[in-house]
């Protein structure tokens, strides 16, 4: 199966908004992707950039959490969301 990265450089510390919490990409662990693709952080050129896999997502919630909101709380613990991603979470 072939898997296509999508990468998305952040840049300074790596951190995105997200209602009361703050996601801080972490390059020693691993994310989830709306309960489907799994993602990660790396250093690239000097800048940290975070990719998940874009395999198909038969969850028929994945369009759900895709359009999740920043600023309603996500009641999961170590869960965020970012708006070009929908809900993150740390496995």
């Amino acid at each position: 199966m072939k898997i296509i990265v999508s990468v998305l450089a952040i840049v300074a510390l790596a951190t995105l908004s997200s209602g009361q919490k703050r996601f801080v990409c972490d390059p020693n662990k691993i994310y989830q992707e709306n309960q489907c693709n799994y993602c990660s952080c790396a250093v690239v050129n000097n800048q940290l950039t975070f990719a998940c896999t874009r395999k198909g997502c038969v969850n028929p919630e994945f369009p759900y959490f895709r359009r999740c909101n920043p600023k309603n709380p996500i009641p999961c613990d170590n869960c965020w969301c970012l708006p070009k991603f929908g809900i993150i979470c740390e496995l």
